[in-house]
């Protein structure tokens, strides 16, 4: 019987040296991703690089902010704001905004291009649900490791409760789940007014 015990303690001794393993690892890999700090490759065309909280202040020193770059060409002229990431999970648009920033360079008026719009989505992952931690891409002068994103922001940064979402004029209401996405900047974004809407002032 003792030592029926002792064989009992050592394989449970063993288990928790093997689970504390495979916690350290996987909490290692998600650390590594959340804290994955991509380069961005300024262009010739790029004049400045300013943050998002400069036309929202509230957002200055927060997870959602983010920079924003400005290409100016330094003749008058229209200007285009271009938000990529906004579905972090959906990686084109994050790509073609980083490929403006590394490519463009006006003739006339200012391009501004946010390349990581929605931060908070950004710095998270998505655990168990088979989404892959970085893709690769492959650029000149050899490959770059991109972080794969979720869809909608971190669920633990203070926000308004999301009520169901609901279509006029039958009063269609939506799952709560599909609503609590419009506290998201893929259902909020600044190009409209909501009282008019035309295209927002903002922006200048």
């Amino acid at each position: 019987m003792k030592i029926e015990a002792k064989n009992a303690t050592i394989l449970k001794v063993l288990a928790l040296v093997l689970w504390l393993g495979v916690m350290a690892f996987a909490g290692k890999a998600f650390y590594d991703h959340r804290n994955w700090k991509e380069t961005v490759v300024l262009g010739p065309g790029v004049t400045s690089t300013r943050s998002l909280h400069e036309w929202f202040a509230p957002l200055a020193g927060s997870t959602n902010d983010c920079n924003v770059y400005v290409l100016d060409s330094g003749v008058p002229g229209s200007t285009i704001l271009v938000l990529g990431g906004t579905h972090p999970e959906e990686p084109a648009t994050t790509l073609a905004a980083e490929l403006l920033v590394e490519n463009t360079r006006p003739t006339s008026g200012r391009l501004m291009v946010a390349i990581h719009t929605n931060r908070s989505a950004s710095t998270v992952t998505r655990p168990g649900e088979a989404y892959p931690q970085f893709y690769s891409i492959r650029r000149t002068g050899g490959r770059k490791n991109t972080a794969w994103r979720p869809f909608g922001p971190i669920p633990w940064i203070p926000g308004p409760t999301p009520k169901p979402m609901c279509i006029s004029p039958a009063a269609r209401c939506l799952p709560i789940w599909i609503s609590a996405t419009s506290t998201g900047l893929g259902r909020a974004g600044p190009t409209a007014s909501s009282a008019s809407g035309r295209p927002s002032p903002s922006w200048r």
